[in-house]
């Protein structure tokens, strides 16, 4: 934001020396980019445009193209761990008169931040089950990689919703872990989740 508004200033006096406009964020041409945009500035009295300046910082991916924002990546980050739905988060920027991202702008994104998330649990629960195998190896186990688990299902729906309809779980999706009993922090060593149409574990 600084290094625009001393360049844009610098640059306009330089061109028009004798201009007594001032300049502005020419919000009609506002680049909007998720959480972040791309802004130029105007004179409200010369024909002076700066050039587009991008008021985010970029996330390097070593990739050619364009570079997501932190912004937004860190924002899909907290909504992974939260109930609210892009929906939500767009009443509450709205709410505050800020402009929100498109739908279909955070669903680009947090398709791909999930795709990181799910690679980043699943290196750690490798980890961390490779972790119990050393702790088994220290204590003298003979098999080591042997683990005792306890484990629990959730559901989507509860089971009060199928009454009359089904004598099973009425549920969509479920989600099936197994945490470790071999010390006291009962570490989350793997994931089974189930959807109508497809299965996945980690």
């Amino acid at each position: 934001m600084e290094e625009m508004w001393n360049a844009a200033f610098k640059e306009h006096q330089l061109r028009n020396p004798q201009c007594e406009g001032i300049l502005l964020c020419d919000l009609g041409n506002e680049e909007k980019r998720g959480f972040g945009t791309r802004q130029q500035l105007i004179c409200t009295k010369c024909d002076y445009k700066s050039k587009r300046y991008t008021l985010y910082e970029e996330l390097e991916s070593g990739k050619p193209g364009r570079k997501a924002s932190k912004l937004d990546t860190a924002i899909h980050v907290g909504l992974s761990q939260s109930p609210i739905a892009y929906s939500g988060i767009q009443k509450i920027f709205l709410s505050g008169n800020i402009l929100a991202p498109t739908t279909s702008s955070l669903q680009r994104r947090a398709n791909t931040v999930m795709k990181q998330i799910e690679q980043i649990n699943k290196q750690d629960m490798k980890r961390r089950r490779n972790d119990i195998v050393e702790i088994n190896k220290l204590r003298g186990k003979k098999n080591p990689h042997a683990i005792s688990v306890q484990m629990d299902g959730m559901y989507n729906n509860p089971l009060y919703s199928g009454v009359g309809r089904t004598p099973f779980q009425p549920a969509t999706q479920t989600i099936y872990t197994a945490a470790e009993n071999e010390t006291s922090k009962h570490n989350i060593l793997a994931l089974n989740i189930k959807n109508k149409a497809l299965f996945q574990t980690f």
